[in-house]
């Protein structure tokens, strides 16, 4: 029975895991990531009834781990959902203002073509305009671009944080597990190892958001085309 109760705990761990690295996933609505840590408080509680205090206090933590990064990473991707939508408002405005713009623009050519002076003169200073709040509402859209792109980044990096601090902590909680199954470990070995995972894992990950703050910053330095 207590063999059952482990083996259901391990595949809420992984659900738990998969839950975690989903808080990145943007095709996919908060309800369906909510959707993905179903049935993991069940099969933890039961090693809660039948688990030795060693492994409730490994289980334990490895549950506070969790609930402490699904909050931080909630507000993390709050944050970014709502800058996104301000990215489909700001498209939406340039939109408008460069179907003024080519009204406007069509207008002076057609000014032009009839030489009518005081005409092109009227048309001239409503294509200014135009011009004007496109080049307007077209830095507002980078502007908001740039902010996603960042707030992008800064979930990556937390979830990825918060992945690694979550398997170390299940990599603690393996030892009383094994202890209690009386599964056969070298103990030292085994620290050994999960020493060496997790600071290939943190190289792994300070590598890749090196080159992710490059890209950002590239994107950031690129200034938004003018009309004229």
């Amino acid at each position: 029975m207590r063999r059952d109760v482990y083996l259901s705990a391990i595949d809420s761990i992984a659900l738990m895991q998969e839950h975690l690295a989903g808080f990145v996933r943007l095709d996919i609505s908060d309800q369906e990531l909510s959707a993905m840590s179903r049935g993991i408080g069940g099969s933890l509680s039961k090693v809660f009834l039948v688990g030795q205090f060693e492994t409730v206090r490994a289980i334990s933590s490895l549950y506070e781990t969790y609930a402490n990064a699904i909050l931080h990473l909630a507000e993390k991707r709050m944050f970014m959902t709502v800058e996104a939508a301000k990215v489909a408002d700001a498209k939406a405005k340039l939109d408008q203002a460069m179907q003024r713009w080519n009204q406007a623009a069509a207008a002076a050519q057609a000014a032009m073509q009839d030489g009518k002076g005081d005409r092109t003169e009227s048309v001239g200073a409503e294509l200014t305009e135009a011009s004007r709040i496109v080049n307007e509402h077209q830095t507002a859209f980078t502007t908001v671009q740039r902010s996603v792109l960042t707030a992008q980044i800064v979930l990556v990096k937390e979830v990825s944080l918060s992945t690694l601090e979550f398997e170390r902590t299940t990599r603690a909680a393996v030892l009383p597990v094994r202890r209690e199954l009386h599964f056969e470990i070298d103990e030292a070995s085994f620290a050994r190892m999960s020493e060496e995972a997790s600071a290939r894992m943190r190289t792994n990950l300070e590598e890749w958001l090196e080159r992710l703050s490059k890209i950002a910053g590239a994107a950031s330095a690129t200034e938004p085309s003018q009309v004229r």
